[in-house]
């Protein structure tokens, strides 16, 4: 009696990519940039092209990259933690530019949440 393999097969047509190894991706293309810092009139913040997720369970760790997503927010907090500005981003926004001209002199955090989960955040000074 012989034994017999079993063998799944997945279409590649299923927008599931798995992998054991580490994606080759750019550094500078998964993080939010926040300039000039220091700013007095104007600031753009550039958004990543992808998202890159790092979880450690029982001594494993695995990364995920989405390069598709909703329900991300952008939100500003001066030094006291009061939110000055919230903006939900949609995945097509690859940048957006911000008057402060009237904005008070200080320490900002710029704070990128995606599904309930704190992706960057970025400091920068209004002077």
């Amino acid at each position: 009696m012989g034994s017999s393999i079993v063998s799944d097969t997945i279409n590649p047509d299923c927008d599931l990519i798995v992998s054991i190894d580490e994606p080759k991706v750019e550094s500078e293309l998964s993080q939010m940039r926040v300039y000039p810092n220091p700013a007095s009139k104007s600031l753009t913040v550039e958004f990543p092209k992808y998202l890159k997720q790092t979880e450690k369970k029982s001594g494993i760790t695995s990364s995920s990259v989405y390069y598709q997503w909703e329900n991300t927010t952008l939100a500003v907090s001066n030094i006291q933690g009061m939110k000055i500005l919230e903006k939900e981003i949609p995945k097509a926004m690859t940048e957006l530019m911000l008057d402060i001209s009237s904005w008070a002199h200080g320490i900002y955090l710029f704070t990128l949440t995606w599904n309930h989960e704190v992706m960057f955040n970025e400091k920068v000074i209004i002077q």
